[in-house]
């Protein structure tokens, strides 16, 4: 899935950047190596201006948002795949390495790198590419971990009674630090709490 872009780009040029692009981006991905993924190191390099992606990709009249793959829990509902809450209406396209700020403009209109999400998943907080292992993404669609393994429900007592609050706990190794990074940007503690307040 490749957008149609400015006549003033070279698409030949361009489609073999993307494709290149594409085959580094899931060899790092797939072992978890993201941080080691070096976008200087392909040869047929190409200008992406960030600005393509919203003009391209994520324009609705130009369809490409709907040929996303979609996350399906058990009861074939749609569900973001980061914090695995079944999607309400309001759907985005989450960069697993930050397009802006301190990312890398050049994935961002790299269709690996994007993931379809819900908007609380979708935070300012993840605008810095991680370049060691500790802080390094976790791309949901090539990595897995029990989430259950990292967090308890205890109850707090407030002025309303006692409700009850998720709390997460990691190890002290290189996939507990990713881990709690993953928890971090993307604010699933949070987005927990309310959840599970709302089962209460």
């Amino acid at each position: 899935m490749i957008a149609v872009l400015p006549n003033t780009v070279d698409k030949e040029v361009l489609r073999s950047f993307l494709i290149e692009l594409d085959k580094e981006y899931e060899s790092k991905a797939s072992i978890g190596s993201l941080y080691e993924f070096n976008v200087n190191l392909i040869q047929s390099q190409c200008e992406i201006k960030p600005s393509w992606y919203y003009s391209h990709i994520r324009k609705e009249s130009k369809g490409l948002f709907q040929k996303f793959p979609v996350v399906k829990n058990s009861n074939n509902q749609a569900i973001c795949p980061i914090c695995e809450c079944v999607f309400s209406t309001n759907v985005t396209l989450e960069h697993i390495m930050p397009k802006g700020g301190e990312g890398e403009p050049r994935l961002a209109i790299l269709p690996i790198n994007l993931v379809k999400c819900c908007r609380e998943c979708n935070t300012p907080k993840h605008s810095e590419r991680s370049r060691i292992k500790e802080k390094s993404e976790i791309h949901p669609y090539f990595e897995e971990f029990d989430i259950e393994d990292y967090f308890d429900i205890k109850f707090v007592d407030t002025n309303e009674g006692f409700w009850p609050e998720v709390e997460f706990n990691y190890k002290d190794d290189s996939n507990g630090k990713r881990i709690h990074n993953f928890i971090d940007n993307y604010n699933i503690e949070k987005t927990y709490t309310h959840s599970v307040k709302l089962e209460f």
